[in-house]
């Protein structure tokens, strides 16, 4: 009698071990999921940060148009959008298979006035989720 309480306790003791380390693996998993994403999305705020800083600096839309394009962009005609692509250390690919991020620059011009106004939508992806944007900006300049 006294051997099989022995062992009773003992598999609590070791089921109760495994739990333990089963939720301390969780934690450190979620912690690290975490830590990459917070990584991705100040990433993504910077570059996101940049193309905003140039839009403001450019005397023109043209001018603007031209900076997106020295960053290797591609631009989608049918859809009115240029698309950059990153590797993981976010530095411009220009080629979509190497790329691990991706930006899609959105630019919509209006007559306004006697002048120009552009907005600009810049959304920033993970390129196996296209849905799921990481970070999304709009801004707009007047010429």
């Amino acid at each position: 009698m006294r051997l099989k309480a022995y062992f009773t306790e003992l598999v609590i003791i070791l089921l109760a071990f495994v739990i333990g380390v089963f939720l301390m693996v969780q934690l450190i998993f979620k912690t690290n999921t975490l830590s990459v994403d917070s990584e991705e999305l100040c990433m993504a705020m910077n570059k996101s940060q940049i193309f905003a800083e140039h839009l403001s600096m450019a005397n023109s839309t043209e001018e603007y148009r031209r900076y997106i394009m020295t960053q290797r962009a591609q631009y989608k005609e049918e859809e009115l959008y240029y698309t950059l692509f990153y590797n993981k250390v976010w530095q411009p690919t220009g080629l979509k298979d190497e790329g691990v991020y991706q930006i899609h620059i959105f630019l919509n011009e209006e007559q306004f006035g006697l002048g120009e106004l552009l907005n600009v939508n810049l959304q920033v992806y993970r390129s196996d989720d296209l849905e799921t944007p990481i970070h999304v900006l709009e801004f707009c300049e007047y010429y």
